[in-house]
């Protein structure tokens, strides 16, 4: 694979790595680091797949999975999938400096950037803090500010388990 192709991979891994405004804006600026036992790259379909201990950072940010695949279109990013096979995907972002940082995990993580959903799929949690969404379906929608929780999702059974912390007022 020539060097030109595999910058420009590297590059939209790390346009999907930090969505836009949810980590730190510094976050951005710094360089991204990807660790995997392998990388395939296909120009013509758009996808590259990274497997085996994939550890992806780039600032406060932090993707940790066994699978993780990057969708492209016309060279756009617009999905990017990680997957857990022996244990859960993780995702870690501080979204701002005053809060505690954000970690999502489930067996998959499935983000699509054209409609600024996260989905956590199969024994999902959500968590800032203390406060947390534990599930087998979370749908987190960046845009609208919404997240969805369901206990069932494909037959597994299960509820939905919300915890927030009262606000603490001075």
């Amino acid at each position: 694979m020539s060097r030109v192709n595999l910058s420009f991979c590297l590059a939209l891994l790390a346009i999907c790595a930090v969505p836009p405004g949810w980590a730190l804006p510094a976050d951005r600026d710094l360089p991204l680091h990807i660790s995997s036992d392998s990388a395939d790259f296909d120009d013509r379909s758009g996808v590259a797949t990274y497997r085996g201990a994939v550890d992806i950072s780039q600032g406060s940010t932090r993707l940790k999975a066994d699978i993780v695949t990057v969708y492209t279109e016309k060279k756009t990013v617009t999905r990017l999938v990680a997957q857990g096979t022996e244990r859960e995907a993780h995702y870690q972002e501080v979204i701002d400096a005053e809060k505690p940082p954000l970690h999502a995990s489930s067996l998959t993580i499935n983000y699509n950037l054209i409609t600024g959903t996260v989905e956590l799929i199969r024994r999902a949690k959500l968590t800032q803090g203390e406060d947390s969404f534990v599930g087998e379906y979370i749908q987190y929608d960046h845009k609208k500010q919404t997240v969805k929780a369901k206990g069932q999702h494909n037959g597994e059974k299960g509820r939905v388990k919300i915890v927030i912390q009262p606000n603490k007022s001075s």
